[in-house]
């Protein structure tokens, strides 16, 4: 499953960008011929091509690691919004990539990459909240699902002490708050033997991400976004699916590690 647009930013940003390659002479695209909220297809067309243009460096790498994050490869610049584009089927996702193609063209560093991404995940952002208070879903600012005492205490996975004791699904993953909450129910777990796959390291639980999809759960609050692992055990291979949006009081979505 191909990663969709307002995920790729939650994946990108929660991870951080890394090392940046220094400033670059952006792609020339003229004046703009009208604003973004009156582009046409062909418009749209533009920029993207002239994204791909501005952000794929003459060596043909992608000039910024956080761009890898996002989902791209030098190769799959096109395709990949070319995808984002169709995932933005309501009029604030269309601004919202809008506002991405607009921003990456003209970008001439990574801190303006960064600062572009922000800007567009602030948008599709506003645009959860106001749906989700439509349906009377309690969230939170950052988008954490606002969850009770007693409704975080129950969450799937909690209990669990094994690898093997909850069988996880993109309708039902494991319930966490935040990348701590991933990384800590990782290194938890123990396989059927009693060993534990990853041990206190949460750089090597990390390395066992495998991607990031959108669930299908259903709720007041719609599908999250969720993290997929593998994870090697003696007697098997675990596929361990994470919903790190399902906070409880006291925690944050977004604590230091």
């Amino acid at each position: 499953m191909r990663m969709s647009f307002a995920l790729g930013l939650v994946v990108a940003l929660g991870c951080g960008g890394g090392p940046k390659t220094g400033t670059w002479t952006a792609a020339d695209h003229g004046k703009a011929e009208r604003t973004i909220d009156k582009w046409t297809a062909a418009d749209e067309d533009k920029y993207i091509g002239l994204t791909c243009t501005n952000v794929v460096a003459p060596d043909h790498t992608l000039r910024c690691p956080i761009l890898v994050k996002l989902g791209f490869t030098a190769d799959g610049c096109r395709a990949q919004l070319g995808d984002w584009r169709t995932d933005a089927t309501s009029d604030a996702k269309r601004r919202a990539f809008r506002l991405l193609v607009a921003g990456l063209s003209s970008a001439d560093s990574c801190e303006q990459v960064e600062a572009t991404l922000r800007i567009v995940a602030m948008s599709i952002q506003e645009d959860t909240r106001k749906q989700a208070t439509a349906a009377g879903c309690a969230m939170r600012d950052d988008n954490a699902r606002d969850l009770t005492a007693e409704r975080a205490a129950a969450r799937r996975g909690a209990k669990d002490t094994h690898f093997a004791d909850t069988a996880s699904s993109a309708a039902e993953p494991i319930e966490v708050c935040g990348v701590k909450g991933e990384l800590g129910w990782l290194t938890r777990m123990q396989c059927a033997d009693g060993s534990r796959p990853f041990g206190d390291d949460v750089d090597r639980a990390h390395d066992a991400r495998k991607g990031s999809m959108m669930g299908t759960g259903t709720g007041p609050c719609g599908a999250a976004p969720l993290d997929h692992y593998t994870v090697q055990c003696p007697e098997k291979s675990y596929e361990v699916y994470m919903d790190m949006y399902m906070c409880g009081p006291g925690e944050q979505l977004a604590p230091a590690l």
